[in-house]
């Protein structure tokens, strides 16, 4: 891929040490084009995520029923999405995504696959208010390199622009959201 990016956004590209071990696998994970196809079936539920929801230690707190960091970080995937900007919100430890006019911009983040119904209602209600549910297209590098693009729905800004900071202020980054909000890690 040889769009440059002159704001390139997370997750690195290499797992640092640092990081919760659940994050760095799902990180690392990588899916077949089979096994891909075989997850996006229905009633398959794929989401982009591109912020606190990025870490499977978070998502085992707020999924129903509880799945281990471990078990989700398998059925999660690096996925890019393309036109789009992520921002910093005033006075929060999570971001936000807007259409960008830029088709360049990209968010990286993961798709997560194999969500049951309850599951993606339970994400769906915690999103509510100052986001809105989209239908996107994220790329996906399978095992082998072959590069898929697969529809999914993301949580995307739907309140005050103000309230988000732009972008050559303020990046919101992995590294930064442990620093403020993440005391432990999963082991």
């Amino acid at each position: 891929m040889s769009n440059i990016n002159p704001n390139p956004s997370p997750p690195p590209s290499t797992p640092s040490p640092h990081l919760p071990r659940s994050y760095q696998l799902a990180l690392r994970n990588t899916f077949t084009p089979e096994t891909l196809s075989t997850h996006l079936l229905p009633p398959s539920n794929p989401t982009f995520v591109y912020g606190s929801l990025m870490f499977p230690s978070l998502l085992f707190t707020i999924l129903t029923p509880p799945t281990p960091p471990d078990e989700i970080a398998l059925q999660m995937t690096p996925a890019t999405l393309t036109a789009y900007t992520r921002y910093a919100i005033t006075d929060l430890s999570y971001p936000a995504i807007l259409p960008s006019e830029n088709e360049h911009d990209e968010v990286k983040g993961f798709l997560i696959v194999g969500l049951t119904s309850e599951q993606k209602e339970g994400l769906d209600l915690i999103e509510a208010g100052d986001y809105v549910v989209r239908d996107v297209e994220v790329r996906v590098v399978c095992e082998g390199g072959e590069v898929r693009v697969v529809k999914a729905q993301a949580y995307v800004w739907n309140s005050e622009r103000e309230r988000l900071v732009e972008l050559e202020e303020k990046v919101w980054t992995v590294e930064g959201f442990l620093e403020e909000r993440i005391m432990g890690r999963d082991e």
